[in-house]
C-alpha cells in the first residue's frame, strides 16, 4: 500500500512540474475583441471612426489596411497573437505573433484583400487579440 501511495505522490509532483514549466508560461492573460466592417461596392469609401476596424467600401480585388496600436502596461513581457472570425475573416491578413516588452507599444497592420468574385454587400468579423505570458 505504501508503494502505491508513493507512486501517486510522484505522479502528482510530476504533473505539477509539467504544468509549471510547460503550460504556465503560456497562460492566457487577456483577450480583446475588435469588430471589423467592410463593404464591397463599385466605388471607394473611407470610414475613419475608431470604435472598430472600418475598412470602408472596397471594390472587388481591392485592398484596405488599418492599423491597431497594442500597448502592454504590465511589468512583464506578453506574447500577442491575432486571429479573425466572421465572414470577413478569410480576407484578412493578420500580423505574426509578437512579444511586447513591459510598458511597450507597437503598431500592427491589418489588411483586408477583397477577392475578385466577391459579391457587393456588407461583411463583418471580429479581430481577436490574445495576450499570453
Amino acid at each position: 500500500m505504501i508503494e502505491k501511495m508513493t507512486i501517486v505522490k510522484i505522479s502528482l509532483i510530476a504533473a505539477a512540474i509539467l504544468y509549471i514549466f510547460l503550460l504556465a508560461p503560456n497562460l492566457l492573460i487577456e483577450k480583446k475583441e475588435i469588430s471589423m466592417y467592410l463593404t464591397v461596392g463599385d466605388h471607394v469609401g473611407v470610414n475613419v471612426d475608431t470604435d472598430a476596424l472600418w475598412f470602408g467600401t472596397v471594390s472587388p480585388e481591392g485592398v484596405s489596411s488599418r492599423f491597431v496600436t497594442v500597448t502592454n502596461n504590465d511589468t512583464v513581457a506578453k506574447n500577442v497573437h491575432f486571429d479573425a472570425t466572421g465572414n470577413l475573416s478569410s480576407w484578412i491578413a493578420l500580423p505574426k505573433d509578437a512579444v511586447l516588452e513591459p510598458n511597450g507599444q507597437r503598431n500592427f497592420t491589418i489588411t483586408a484583400s477583397v477577392p475578385e468574385n466577391a459579391s457587393y454587400g456588407n461583411y463583418t468579423g471580429k479581430l481577436l487579440i490574445t495576450f499570453k505570458r
